[in-house]
């Protein structure tokens, strides 16, 4: 019990486990390294660089809040959002290269979101099982940044955050100017992707589902919990949304 930093202690316990980075997902051709607790994920390319290791299901609902900062880089590029459990196992457990899934995402280099193409939103980008609608200029560019996603499984809506300014206006507490609505009815984790843009984007993440706000001590903690008093976050979760962890699933 030597050697430990104040952030290295984390308040998960019998009765409440918080989500991580699920190490059990990987890309077979462009391999995650995880660390901290599984809250901190290196890559070597590009795609994919994690997701939650708990799910967030239609059948349960719920609105959920989660973090993550981009803490280094070389050519950057990283991309956050939400994406289908389904898709994204399927191409991990089947070898595929360039893991994508299907996602729901805020690309950084050009301040884009981006969805599957029967979304509606933006210009169709690819062909075939891996067509995409691309909005550039949605958002506003970022890069090393502390991002927020709150998603509502109750109404299918997703909203982005950079460094505590929701994007596009939105309102996630008041249920106004989602990056996405309409999300088809599937079950979903949090998604982190290594880079876009161009190949060689290496970005190192680090995950705060309510556990830590320092980000593994690279930032100063804030304290912030949920409606329900759980987590602890560097922003202010959106009244109603909730940290993902056991003590909040029904």
């Amino acid at each position: 019990s030597s050697g430990l930093a104040v952030n290295d202690q984390v308040p998960d316990s019998p009765t409440n486990n918080f989500s991580t980075l699920n190490p059990l997902m990987n890309d077979p051709s462009n391999l995650v390294t995880y660390s901290e607790g599984n809250l901190k994920s290196a890559q070597t390319n590009r795609y994919f660089s994690g997701c939650s290791s708990m799910i967030m299901s239609k059948a349960i609902g719920g609105k959920w809040y989660f973090e993550a900062s981009a803490v280094a880089g070389d050519g950057n590029n990283p991309v956050i959002g939400v994406t289908q459990l389904k898709p994204i196992m399927s191409a991990i457990f089947n070898n595929a290269t360039g893991t994508q899934g299907r996602a729901y995402e805020y690309h950084s280099y050009d301040g884009a979101r981006r969805s599957p193409v029967s979304s509606g939103v933006g210009t169709q980008d690819g062909s075939g099982s891996n067509t995409y609608r691309h909005e550039a200029n949605w958002g506003s560019t970022w890069q090393l940044d502390i991002m927020s996603v709150a998603l509502d499984m109750d109404n299918m809506k997703v909203w982005f955050g950079l460094n505590g300014a929701w994007q596009d206006s939105g309102d996630p507490a008041g249920d106004a100017n989602s990056a996405f609505s309409s999300l088809d009815d599937e079950d979903y984790v949090f998604w982190l992707q290594d880079g876009s843009g161009g190949a060689d984007n290496d970005t190192t993440w680090i995950a705060n589902f309510g556990q830590d706000s320092s980000f593994a001590g690279t930032e100063t903690a804030q304290g912030n919990a949920d409606a329900n008093g759980i987590g602890d976050f560097y922003y202010a979760p959106p009244s109603g949304f909730l940290a993902l962890c056991t003590a909040n699933l029904p």
